[in-house]
């Protein structure tokens, strides 16, 4: 509710149309109806040029949450042609964005640190994963990314650990190390831990 009072005041300030995209926790509020309190709004891009309007929407709002683009983030290829519009009621001027169910969750491995894992187990309970559509957007888009593959590659195999259980993530692991676009990031001896995890219980989306 306090992201939505912000957004809508922002774009009650605004005075050209604007369009931003929203990832990370803020994006899985408008979405996927998370209810796990995110800190800020994190963005795809600068808003350097709403400094002034944003502080003004803070007061306004009564909501004081920092906006700005995210420090570390990247995510699959093609993310933007599946991006959603999000669903917010009087904008006139804001258009807002948001990843799919996916890319925002191939997102999270970048850094996959516990708010991240609380995220992805929350929205896994909501809506659910489906473990081929997840696996094959990986593989096929994630070797692109400007960051440390071998972490990129761990984090998702922890990931698929904690959705779909040890032996899910061992498979996973050893084809990611045959695939073609992959195996060359990585040496044979690259054998992360994979341990049991607390399950996520699971109903799909339908």
């Amino acid at each position: 509710k306090d992201i939505v009072r912000f957004l809508k005041t922002l774009d009650s300030l605004l005075i050209d149309p604007f369009e931003i995209e929203i990832i990370g926790g803020a994006a899985a509020a408008l979405a996927f109806r998370s209810t796990e309190n995110t800190v800020d709004i994190d963005t795809t891009e600068g808003l350097d040029v709403l400094e002034r309007i944003l502080d003004a929407t803070r007061t306004l709002s009564g909501v004081d949450i920092p906006m700005g683009r995210a420090g570390v983030w990247d995510g699959p290829c093609n993310y933007q042609k599946r991006r959603k519009r999000a669903k917010i009621k009087g904008l006139k001027r804001l258009k807002v964005y948001t990843p799919d169910l996916y890319d925002w969750a191939l997102m999270k491995v970048m850094r996959f640190r516990d708010r991240d894992r609380t995220h992805i187990r929350e929205a896994h309970r909501k809506i659910g994963f489906k473990k081929n559509i997840l696996i094959r957007r990986f593989l096929s888009e994630m070797s692109y990314v400007c960051s440390n593959i071998v972490e990129v590659v761990y984090n998702f195999v922890q990931m698929v650990n904690m959705l779909f259980g040890v032996a899910e993530a061992k498979r996973v692991l050893k084809v990611i190390m045959r695939h073609k676009k992959w195996k060359s990031y990585l040496t044979a001896e690259f054998t992360p831990f994979i341990g049991p995890q607390e399950p996520c219980a699971t109903r799909l989306w339908r």
